[in-house]
């Protein structure tokens, strides 16, 4: 057996051990905090075991706390409530952010009417449509099409 395939086999071998005991630490933790104690131990994995062998004491993990549920007790459903939970939380951060910068995209809408002096642009900016391009000129400058049409 070579080096490299020696390291490999190592590497694998504690990858195995350390999910095992990953696994232990999420099964005994509350509920409320198993995803707490996932989301370590993935980041522990990755830090430790890099891009190559992160995957391996993941899905060794995942695979233990699958065999180990009980009735009353179920560790999977735990963490995947934890993602459902930061899934949604991400969405209604990203719909507050659509919320709060679409009007303000109206308002640059009616500024650059105001700069261009197209009382036509001042008007059509009343239209709810054309927020999402007042926004989009306000973070990126407002588009030549746009400005050649009331211009």
């Amino acid at each position: 057996m070579e080096s490299n395939e020696l390291i490999t086999l190592v590497t694998f071998l504690i990858s195995i051990a350390i999910a095992t005991l990953s696994a232990w630490l999420i099964r005994r933790a509350s509920p409320q905090r198993r995803f707490i104690w996932f989301t370590g131990s993935v980041v522990a994995f990755l830090l430790l075991f890099g891009i190559k062998f992160f995957f391996v004491p993941l899905l060794t993990c995942l695979v233990i706390l699958y065999f180990a549920k009980r009735d009353g007790d179920n560790p999977l459903g735990d963490i995947g409530i934890g993602f459902v939970n930061i899934f949604t939380i991400a969405i209604s951060w990203c719909l507050f952010g659509l919320y709060i910068l679409l009007p303000v995209g109206a308002l640059y809408w009616m500024f650059i009417s105001i700069q261009v002096g197209s009382f036509w642009m001042f008007l059509v900016g009343f239209i709810p449509i054309t927020w999402p391009i007042g926004a989009y000129g306000l973070i990126f400058d407002m588009p030549d099409w746009v400005l050649d049409m009331f211009t």
